[in-house]
């Protein structure tokens, strides 16, 4: 394979450039002929692969052995939803149970001028709080009192929703 990686090799490019010169000039009246405005690629391998792409165009023409005869083809394209990751650990678990304790204040919290912007927030800092305090704990043994999850983080979060609202001391 032909590389021209030296400055040495500028009189073989030269000659190179001269000679396909009249070919893409050719190409390049055709395409102002047919009206193909904006950008042309064309690209050749020695292993008969070649493409034509025009930018801004959903054709192409391609060949891809030696020996066939070149095909275009029309590219369809849409736009498809990609869903977002679901993910649910401790701290998405947390936060819920955090939410359906507000639900159940709501009422005594409800004369408080809180945003509901300003709750969530809150709501994710404890929910952060309350599993970097229990993070490692077997639930139900004598270093939770004996408390379960449910119940523990219901306590958490009525203390803390009580005193953001200024419920409590």
């Amino acid at each position: 394979m032909k590389h021209f990686d030296s400055v040495s090799a500028k009189g073989e490019f030269k000659n190179l450039c001269t000679e396909v010169f009249p070919a893409i000039k050719s190409i390049e009246q055709a395409l102002a002929k047919a009206g193909v405005t904006g950008y042309t690629s064309i690209k050749v391998g020695d292993n008969g692969y070649m493409a034509l792409d025009i930018s801004d165009s959903k054709w192409r023409m391609a060949r891809y052995e030696k020996d066939k005869l070149p095909r275009i083809y029309y590219e369809h394209s849409e736009e498809i939803s990609i869903p977002q990751s679901r993910t649910f650990d401790k701290v998405s678990e947390n936060l819920v149970e955090i939410s359906l304790t507000y639900a159940k204040l709501q009422p005594e919290t409800d004369s408080q001028e809180i945003d509901s912007l300003t709750w969530k927030q809150e709501f994710v800092d404890w929910a952060n709080e309350f599993e970097q305090m229990y993070r490692d704990v077997e639930w139900g043994t004598p270093e939770t009192d004996g408390k379960e999850y449910l119940e523990a983080i219901e306590e958490f979060a009525k203390g803390k929703i009580r005193k953001f609202a200024g419920l409590e001391g």
